[in-house]
């Protein structure tokens, strides 16, 4: 079907926050892609920064696509259970709009 992680429930477990799995659970849409936004032709993945402070963390990735443009997303990560997973995916957009996994799958 396309939806990776989201399809897995042993992977969603692993790599999502309890709260982005209610999130998950009420959502009526799910995009394909939420870890690339679907960026086609991913030619180059660059951590750009980590920032952490206890219990939580961001991590800012620049994707590079074929056509030469590059996005940036940041992930907001949460420690629970021990290990950290994604709460949030922010996405910032070639055409400069920004928008959240979260603001995507509430709609």
């Amino acid at each position: 079907n396309g939806l990776g992680a989201f399809s897995d429930p042993s992977a969603r477990q692993r790599l999502f926050s309890r709260s982005l799995l209610r999130a998950i659970g009420a959502a009526a849409e799910i995009p394909a892609d939420p870890f690339s936004d679907s960026s086609p032709h991913l030619v180059d993945l660059k951590v750009a920064a980590t920032f952490e402070n206890g219990t939580a963390a961001t991590v800012g990735v620049d994707f590079a696509r074929g056509d030469g443009a590059r996005e940036h997303l940041t992930y907001a990560l949460v420690l629970e259970r021990r290990e950290w997973r994604i709460d949030d995916i922010g996405y910032a957009l070639l055409g400069g709009e920004n928008r959240t996994l979260r603001g995507m799958i509430s709609r």
